[in-house]
């Protein structure tokens, strides 16, 4: 966290953004900028049952300053057993195992504050279904 401050710090002086750069998928605004997409993507679909991010297959993140990043995910998504609604928390549903259950992959790009409850932006979003 520490480091992400201290490079938000260091780009206050920048006029626009930095270049992008790749992130671990696993570090913790990657996983929150996923889950967002991911359940921005169930409601904005009206899928019968909800997906969740399953993998992670890149992350890439570009500095705005002061203070948002930019992040660039492919990720793997899953069917799950919870029927789709507003208040579902997909990350605790567990897949369906059912030979009909769908995969797909998506792309997203998510703007948002790291470590803050600033309310993130779901840029771009695609998903095809996974054969």
């Amino acid at each position: 966290m520490i480091a992400v401050l201290i490079l938000a710090a260091m780009m206050l002086s920048l006029p626009g953004p930095v270049s992008s750069e790749a992130v671990s998928p696993s570090s913790p605004e990657v996983l929150r900028a996923s889950a967002y997409a991911i359940g921005v993507q169930n409601q904005m679909n009206g899928y019968p049952y909800a997906f969740k991010v399953t993998a992670i297959q890149s992350a890439n993140a570009q500095l705005y300053p002061p203070a948002r990043v930019k992040y660039w995910l492919r990720v793997q998504a899953g069917q799950t057993v919870c029927k789709n609604k507003p208040d579902i928390e997909p990350a605790d549903c567990a897949l369906r195992s059912s030979p009909d259950a769908k995969t797909m992959t998506c792309d997203f790009v998510v703007l948002m504050v790291p470590y803050s409850h600033v309310p993130s932006h779901l840029l771009e979003n695609r998903c095809s279904a996974t054969v």
